[in-house]
């Protein structure tokens, strides 16, 4: 049984001897060991091992810092004790850290089981530092949205803890800098703070004193931005120039419908303050769209603002202007509700041009006016047939809005005649509005409040083996004198 037994032994023996072979270094004592020194003079550095480290490794992995600066020197062994030997005596008032990293190794290679790290100081303040005051005060208000953060605090302090430490929220960017005596603290926002906003100011206890010394217990205090918290309102809407009064609605009201607006009016709009104009850009909407730009209409007063058009409204429709709760007033309070004003294009100045009738000159020889209608029997025979041409004319009559003329150079870009299947070359040379040449328009018989009527002059050659399709059209790009246009294009066709 003993000659079983050994091997059995053995294994075991060897087994034990590799588990032994792999626990981790580990430091078992320092020196310094207390947190505060008050004589350095005799001062020993050493940290011992629990084994004999490689003592390269073990050097390499050593570093002695005062006030976070490494300190140069030598090393000296005796067993698994390590001995650091500053090149500068070790000085009273300073703050000194031992560290060994996890380089550190035995010879079968075993590292260091944690980072190991112990600071001590050789000064005779213990006392932590206390913040002696905030500006702006706790629960304080600012009407300044680029308002500077100081803090006071009982002693100097260190710039690297405070950086840790500082925080304001909800978060905002800024610069945060110590005075030249350490002892007080600024943030400076570069971007503005909100309006009817809470911030909040946090120093952590991570924040030291240049001795080390920790903050008791965090620090908190809150301001606010703004002191004005009354809800602006609208208090008119309409045409301001031509003493224009709309009627605003809320959202659970019926709409209230103003007829007689202006196509070409701007909008007017009057607030209880000051208003933000920027706000403005995302709290005003029109319906249908009309693009349009803001202005303000009294920079001083800053509560009167203009909707000037980039183009004229469409005449003959509703339009719903909206002023939603995204408008505020200089220190961000929401307007305090919604309203909304409507209003009809039907003003007496906005008509569009309108074609009543059309006349033409039947011959060139008898002077005689006639009636078209449309798809009606244009006549020419009277004039010369294809060998030649004759001079004739088209009276055509325009029912317009009410202190608007013809715009002569608009018609002539706007109005053609063409024949088809060259029945007839008809070519426009000439037009008038106001005083004719030849005899004079027929009375319209109907009654239109400002009807105008423009005398086209064409040259009239009829193809009297061939009949067609004559047409006068008036585009829709025509616009009488106040800027209004036809409604599409006018097309009056006759048969030759």
């Amino acid at each position: 049984m003993k000659t079983l037994m050994v091997p059995w032994a053995g294994v075991l023996l060897l087994a034990g001897c590799s588990f032994l072979s792999m626990r981790p270094l580990e430091i078992i004592r320092w020196e310094p060991a207390e947190d505060v020194v008050l004589e350095p003079s005799d001062l020993t550095v050493l940290v011992e091992f629990s084994k004999h480290p490689e003592q390269v490794s073990a050097e390499a992995a050593f570093s002695f810092s005062e006030n976070d600066i490494p300190v140069s020197g030598s090393y000296t062994w005796k067993g698994a004790v390590m001995f650091f030997n500053p090149e500068n005596p070790v000085e009273t008032g300073r703050n000194y850290t031992i560290r060994v990293t996890t380089e550190a190794e035995d010879p079968s290679g075993n590292s260091l089981a944690e980072g190991f790290t112990f600071s001590f100081s050789t000064h005779d303040d213990h006392e932590p530092p206390v913040v002696l005051a905030m500006e702006p005060e706790d629960h304080g208000k600012t009407d300044d949205p680029l308002k500077k953060v100081k803090i006071l605090f009982s002693e100097p302090v260190n710039p690297a803890s405070l950086v840790s430490s500082f925080s304001i929220h909800p978060g905002i960017e800024g610069r945060i800098s110590l005075s030249q005596e350490g002892t007080i603290v600024e943030f400076a926002p570069t971007e503005p703070l909100k309006w009817q906003t809470e911030y909040t100011v946090t120093i952590s206890d991570e924040l030291s004193d240049r001795n080390s010394n920790f903050l008791n217990s965090p620090f908190e205090s809150r301001f606010s931005v703004g002191t004005d918290t009354t809800a602006p309102f609208v208090e008119s809407g309409g045409n301001e120039e031509h003493s224009f009064l709309l009627t605003p609605y809320h959202e659970d009201e019926s709409a209230v419908i103003a007829e007689g607006w202006e196509c070409s009016w701007n909008i007017s709009l009057g607030f209880s303050e000051k208003i933000d104009p920027g706000s403005l850009e995302q709290g005003v909407t029109i319906e249908p769209s009309w693009m349009f730009d803001i202005l303000q209409g009294d920079p001083a007063s800053g509560r009167e603002f203009i909707l000037t058009g980039t183009g004229r409204m469409e005449y003959g429709r509703i339009y719903t202007l909206s002023v939603n709760s995204g408008v505020s007033d200089l220190q961000g309070n929401r307007l305090s509700e919604p309203v909304s004003f409507s209003f009809l294009t039907s003003g007496s100045r906005s008509a569009p041009p309108e074609v009543t009738r059309v006349t033409y000159l039947s011959g060139p020889a008898e002077g005689t006016i006639s009636s078209l209608s449309p798809y009606g029997v244009l006549d020419i025979s009277g004039y010369a047939p294809h060998t030649g041409t004759d001079r004739g004319f088209f009276d055509i009559y325009v029912d317009l809005a009410e202190g608007a003329e013809i715009d002569i150079y608009s018609w002539i870009e706007a109005f053609s005649i063409t024949c088809s299947n060259t029945c007839a070359d008809i070519l426009p040379i000439g037009v008038e509005t106001g005083t004719y040449t030849g005899p004079a328009p027929v009375p319209a018989a109907d009654s239109f409040i400002n009807e105008k009527v423009v005398r086209v002059h064409v040259n009239i050659e009829d193809n009297i083996q061939r009949s067609g399709i004559i047409t006068l059209k008036l585009n829709e790009e025509f616009k009488d004198s106040l800027g209004n246009p036809v409604e599409g294009d006018w097309l009056f066709p006759c048969t030759e």
